[in-house]
């Protein structure tokens, strides 16, 4: 009797950009995630014609008209390997610095086009003992959003949503390996608003929102959609929760005064005075609320959602990482 497929033996890899569009691009990285729920997704037509009876007719009255596929990924982000994630989400070529003379790598990515940003994931599943059970590939897939999350005592959390051209069942699984890296988390994070350090922040999460149009299906295709193009205005957002101890981020909010916002997360020494390091930076945002509010004899707490705008030159977020990658 065959054995089923469990969760602590699951493998998630990710290609490196397709060079076209939903051509198959072996995954050559892996990384180790917290869940996922990417889906199949058919789509199927019954007959609706009348022919003298109660039900519709299958068989042939029963037609299948293409497939994509669509879910989400959450991963804890690393010192390694999410300079290609990074570029997946934003689009634009990073710029990679060598830190002194040292093996520290600062990769700057900012937003720019997402033609061309697509990848193949492949999701393994195996037993208890390791053997395959199921292999699921994804071509032509791309980031429909991102949020960074980050809470008391955690690890930051990296969710992103995907929308891929098609899956398939048939391509062969790619052995996984995994690099050694050390996770950003809680006790290594700061932010700041308007260049003052905020100390009494518990969690806080940027998002950023890509507006794709992920329904473009036309004749000729095989009933499979073309490129996941630009459908909207790409947007980032986010929220921090803090104590209230002053009404100085109140004013910032009260008088939609623009603030620039960052955070950051600083890990172990790579060589000289660099180390590991992820820097969130949003040139321009606005608090958009709320006045703080009484809810009983407790600390008083308040959350502060904002929205980001383009100053007309800044890139409305850059993520800078440093680590011992020399490329995306």
């Amino acid at each position: 009797m065959p054995a089923p497929a469990v969760g602590t033996q699951s493998i998630l890899g990710v290609s490196a950009m397709e060079a076209t569009f939903g051509a198959a691009t072996a995954p050559d990285r892996f990384y180790p995630f917290v869940d996922e729920s990417i889906k199949r997704q058919n789509r199927v037509l019954q007959s609706q014609g009348l022919r003298g009876g109660y039900l519709p007719r299958g068989g042939g009255r029963r037609v299948f008209t293409g497939h994509s596929s669509a879910g989400d990924v959450s991963l804890e982000v690393s010192s390694k390997g999410f300079s290609r994630i990074f570029q997946w989400i934003l689009g634009g070529a990073p710029t990679i610095v060598q830190q002194g003379a040292t093996t520290a790598y600062m990769h700057t990515h900012s937003m720019g086009s997402l033609v061309g940003k697509s990848a193949n994931v492949q999701k393994q599943l195996k037993d208890a003992a390791s053997t395959p059970v199921g292999t699921f590939t994804n071509r032509g897939v791309k980031v429909t959003n991102a949020e960074f999350n980050i809470v008391t005592d955690g690890i930051l959390a990296l969710k992103l949503g995907l929308d891929g051209r098609e899956e398939r069942s048939d391509v062969a699984a790619v052995a996984a390996s995994y690099v050694t890296d050390n996770l950003f988390h809680f006790q290594q994070a700061t932010l700041t608003v308007a260049g003052a350090s905020q100390t009494q922040v518990a969690s806080a999460s940027v998002k950023i929102d890509n507006n794709l149009n992920v329904d473009r299906r036309h004749l000729g295709n095989t009933g499979l959609k073309s490129e996941q193009v630009d459908d909207g205005f790409r947007m980032v957002s986010g929220s921090f929760n803090a104590d209230f101890d002053s009404t100085t981020l109140y004013a910032l909010y009260a008088a939609d005064t623009a603030a620039a916002l960052v955070l950051e997360f600083t890990g172990p020494l790579i060589a000289s005075t660099f180390f590991e390091k992820l820097t969130i930076t949003v040139p321009e945002v606005h608090l958009t609320g709320d006045t703080p509010t009484v809810g009983g004899p407790g600390l008083i707490t308040y959350d502060l959602p904002f929205e980001a705008a383009f100053d007309g030159t800044l890139s409305p977020i850059t993520l800078a990482l440093t680590t011992t990658d020399v490329a995306v």
